[in-house]
C-alpha cells in the first residue's frame, strides 16, 4: 500500500474516533444552586417573571428571560461558582417557554473570556437554537474560560422580543484531553497529505 493510501486510511480512521472522546460533566455550572451567577445583561422585560435571572434558576419553571425588545444583539454575561476559570466544550438551551414560539431565540453566538467580564471574550462558535422543545447541547472545543457570554443574533421572526427558558455550561472532562490529542494527530496527517500534494 502507498504512503498516501495509508495516510488517508488514517485520516478516516481518526475521524471516525472523534464522536467517542466528545464527552462532558453532569454539572450544570450555571445554576445557582452550584454558585453559577449572572454577571449583567443587554435587557429584560422585567424584574420579575421574565428575568434574565431565571435562564440559570432551576426552580424557577414558569418563565425565562425576555428582552425588553427584539433589538439584536442582546448580550447576557454569566460567571461559574467564586468566578473561578473552568474549562468547558458545551452549552445546552431550552427554548420552550409559555409565550409563541416566533420570539425564541434563533441565532446566537457563544463567547468566553478568561479575565474580565467587560473584556477579553473570544468566540467559540456561532449556533442555531431550533424550534424544538426539548433541550438542545452546542458542542466546541475544550476553552478555558472566566466569564461566559451567550450573544443573542436573531429570533424566529417576532418584531417584539426574544426569548428563551433555560441556559446550562458544563465543563469538559477527561477524555476531551485525548480528543485534543487526536486533534493534534489529524493535524499532522493533514500535513503530511498536503506535503506529498506538494512534491508529486
Amino acid at each position: 500500500m502507498s504512503k498516501v493510501k495509508i495516510l488517508i486510511c488514517l485520516l478516516v480512521s481518526l475521524a471516525l474516533s472523534i464522536p467517542a472522546f466528545a464527552a462532558s460533566g453532569g454539572r450544570n455550572l450555571l445554576d445557582l444552586s452550584n454558585g453559577g451567577k449572572l454577571i449583567s445583561f443587554t435587557s429584560q422585560y422585567n424584574d420579575g417573571v421574565w428575568a434574565a435571572t431565571n435562564l440559570i434558576d432551576e426552580k424557577k419553571t414558569d418563565c425565562g428571560w425576555s428582552s425588553s425588545e427584539a433589538v439584536f444583539p442582546q448580550e447576557l454575561v454569566f460567571a461559574f461558582k467564586d468566578e473561578a476559570v473552568i474549562e468547558i466544550n458545551k452549552v445546552s438551551m431550552l427554548a420552550f417557554v409559555r409565550d409563541i414560539d416566533v420570539r425564541w431565540i434563533k441565532d446566537f453566538e457563544i463567547l468566553v473570556s478568561p479575565s474580565g467580564p467587560k473584556e477579553g471574550f473570544v468566540s467559540v462558535g456561532k449556533f442555531r437554537l431550533e424550534l424544538q422543545q426539548q433541550r438542545q447541547d452546542f458542542y466546541f472545543k475544550p476553552t478555558k474560560a472566566k466569564y461566559l457570554m451567550i450573544r443573542v443574533l436573531s429570533n424566529w421572526g417576532s418584531n417584539r422580543y426574544a426569548e428563551i427558558f433555560k441556559l446550562g455550561a458544563y465543563e469538559s472532562v477527561q477524555s476531551d484531553k485525548e480528543l485534543d490529542l487526536l486533534i493534534n494527530r489529524l493535524d499532522q496527517v493533514l500535513s503530511d497529505l498536503k506535503a506529498y500534494r506538494d512534491t508529486h
